[in-house]
Formats: C-alpha cells, sequence, structure tokens
C-alpha cells in the first residue's frame, strides 16, 4: 500500500482547515500572554462594551473588556487601533480612586490607587493628568497608547476584547496523534 497519497492528502486537508480557520478568525494572537485580541470600532458606552464583550467567544473562550497588565501588552493593543480609541476592562465606579478590572482572569485585582500622580501596584499607563475624574469619569479607555478615563457615554470608537488562552481540544489532540502515526508508518515503510 502506498501512503504518500494518504500524507499527502491529510496535509492538504490540515492547510485548507488551517487557512479558512485563519480567514475567519477576527481576534489576533498576543505571544506574550498566549491572549487573542480584537477592537470591534463601534461607537457605544463602557457598560454596553462590556455586556457586548462578555457575550462573545473565541475557540471556545468567552470574551471580557481587555485587562492590560505589561506595557508589551498595551502597545500590542494601540497598533490594533483601527479608530482613535477603545474602551478596556478598568473601573473605579465602586470607589473612586480604585481602579480595579472588571472581568476576566484580573477581575477585581486594583491596578491603580488615586487620582492623577496616585500608585500602581501593577501596570499602568494613564495620560498626564489622568485619571481625573471629570463629570464622574469611571471607565478606562485606550487612546495611542495612554489611558484616559471617561464617562459611560458613547464618545469611545470602539472597544477591546480579550479571550484567554485556548487549551487543546480532545479533536486537536487527536489529529496531532494521528498526523505523527503517520509519519512513523511513513518513515517504517521507507526504510523497509
Amino acid at each position: 500500500m502506498n501512503i504518500k497519497p494518504l500524507i499527502r492528502s491529510l496535509c492538504v486537508i490540515g492547510a485548507i482547515t488551517t487557512i479558512s480557520a485563519s480567514a475567519n478568525a477576527a481576534p489576533i494572537f498576543f505571544a506574550g500572554n498566549g491572549h487573542y485580541y480584537e477592537h470591534i470600532a463601534t461607537t457605544t458606552t463602557w457598560t454596553a462594551a462590556r455586556t457586548a464583550a462578555l457575550g462573545m467567544t473565541h475557540l471556545g473562550q468567552s470574551g471580557y473588556l481587555a485587562t492590560i497588565t505589561s506595557a508589551a501588552e498595551n502597545m500590542f493593543l494601540a497598533t490594533m487601533l483601527t479608530s482613535n480609541d477603545g474602551w478596556i476592562g478598568g473601573t473605579d465606579q465602586a470607589a473612586e480612586g480604585d481602579w480595579k478590572w472588571a472581568d476576566g482572569p484580573e477581575a477585581g485585582v486594583t491596578f491603580w490607587n488615586g487620582a492623577a500622580g496616585g500608585s500602581s501596584p501593577t501596570f499602568a499607563s494613564w495620560n498626564f493628568g489622568e485619571p481625573n475624574d471629570v463629570n464622574g469619569e469611571d471607565y478606562a479607555h485606550l487612546q495611542i497608547g495612554l489611558w484616559n478615563d471617561l464617562p459611560n457615554i458613547s464618545t469611545s470608537r470602539g472597544y477591546f476584547v480579550e479571550y484567554n488562552a485556548t487549551v487543546p481540544e480532545p479533536g486537536t489532540l487527536a489529529l496531532f496523534a494521528l498526523g505523527l502515526a503517520g509519519l512513523g508508518l511513513a518513515r517504517r515503510r521507507k526504510a523497509a
């Protein structure tokens, strides 16, 4: 039995599957933390963006407004901008000056204490003079790599959705094992 046509068929099917999955996948992978991100370019409030993000999924993972925990992640998101800005998952609505991430693995984690000139126990990238709570600004958004606080109004031109790293599905592992078995058979036949 000639196994080469079978191996070629499996390679072609795998390539087509990968290409079609890539063509339909809007979220972009960030190797810095293994998460996926997408910028949804639509004018909306922070609360509406949060609700929408929590209702989204990618590769079986639920979405949430992005929680930015490093300078590299912040710069990655800034380069994704298709408009001028986007909501991120930070808020001090529960207690003024106590900025926390609303959702995701960092839900409830404080990333900033105080107003402008405050301190960050983790990472923050506020613009100069921010956060300033002018007119009840309790929601964070990213603009050209820097953060600003805004009220819950539809001035932001989008929002960032983050999805956690995916765990390989049993089907993926089975395909991988099948591929390895096929390679083993091909090598065994070639050696014989």
